[in-house]
């Protein structure tokens, strides 16, 4: 079960919108990024949900740094507009589920409504994170990365 999402560039466009989002529903959700407290590989630990919302520039050495700490029951995910490589590294340096993920939306708007589209790379929790999406107004599509 999520309970406790955790969005390493939390402070971000993309990444504030889901916080806002998530929070709104209730969940607990912890947010780094470069000007917080909590460090990125502290939030991974703590996240059932971690989801890494950073520049592209910077997203494969944020997963290479924190990956080994996402719990192996804890779901690792990514927002960015690429896939394959992303997931490879994930499932490389980590444990965890991977379900790689793609808005297919900006930031900025409303996002009751919109899509993302979720790809399951390893484990059996594309179904719990389908729902936690559909929980905050999102309509979720499965492909491949």
């Amino acid at each position: 079960m999520i309970k406790t999402i955790s969005i390493i560039g939390g402070k971000g466009k993309m990444g504030s919108t889901f916080a806002s989002a998530f929070k709104e529903k209730g969940h607990d959700v912890i947010i780094s990024s470069r000007s917080t407290d909590i460090k990125p590989i502290d939030a991974a630990k703590q996240g059932d949900l971690i989801i890494i919302s950073v520049p592209i520039s910077a997203t494969e050495q944020v997963i290479r740094e924190i990956s080994p700490f996402a719990r192996k029951d804890a779901i690792l995910s990514d927002f960015t507009s690429v896939k394959i490589k992303p997931s490879k590294l994930m499932k490389k340096y980590s444990k965890a589920n991977v379900v790689s993920s793609h808005p297919l939306f900006g930031p900025g708007v409303d996002i009751n409504g919109q899509t993302i589209v979720l790809c399951s790379v390893r484990g059996s929790k594309l179904s719990e994170l389908k729902q936690l999406y559909q929980s905050i107004g999102l309509k979720a599509g499965e492909m491949t990365p």
